[in-house]
């Protein structure tokens, strides 16, 4: 069972999910680890371990030995997989930079695109304030000159309503009835 090799398929999911709740309520949890055995504080004991254990029984040297190959592969091991999972975030890390990178491309161009269409609507609005402004102008002229005319207009409506009074009143008169036969032979 070294390495948990007999039970790999099912303690991986396992494995992930213990290393997320450690690293949740532990956040340093991982960090320590990796200095503790890059300072590895142990290692002047396991050789002074070593050294009585060769004192007290020379013929267990062979058994040493492969211990400490043993500590070394685990350690070189160890190491092996750390930078393995180190190249691997690199590559991730540079993916999502260049996943982010193409983002900021896009959303810069689109950046640009709508400032363009800002400064083309910007235009527009002068434009159509200054036509606002113009037919203002020329819908106040109209209304002074409506308004004038309205006067004009109302003025002389009032000068003919006088002048058909004065008429009706001339062809009512004693006069315009007397001198209606000079107006006969005239027509």
């Amino acid at each position: 069972h070294e390495g948990g090799a007999s039970f790999a398929e099912h303690a991986k999911p396992r494995k992930l999910k213990a290393e997320e709740i450690i690293a949740e309520l532990h956040p340093q949890y991982q960090s320590r680890v990796l200095a503790f055995i890059d300072d590895d504080p142990l290692a002047d004991l396991r050789r002074s371990i070593d050294v009585a254990r060769l004192q007290r029984k020379p013929e267990s040297g062979g058994d040493v030995l492969t211990e400490q190959e043993r500590h070394h592969a685990r350690t070189k091991a160890e190491l092996h997989t750390r930078l393995s999972i180190a190249e691997q975030d690199i590559e991730e890390e540079l993916r999502q930079k260049a996943a982010l990178e193409l983002i900021l491309k896009e959303c810069r161009e689109q950046f640009a695109t709508t400032d363009k269409a800002l400064q083309e609507a910007h235009a527009m609005i002068a434009t159509l304030r200054e036509e606002l402004q113009s037919v203002t102008q020329r819908l106040q002229h109209v209304s002074d000159t409506a308004h004038a005319q309205g006067e004009e207009l109302e003025y002389r409506q009032h000068h003919i309503q006088g002048l058909e009074t004065k008429m009706d009143t001339m062809e009512r008169s004693r006069s315009w009835r007397y001198t209606a036969w000079l107006r006969r032979e005239e027509s």
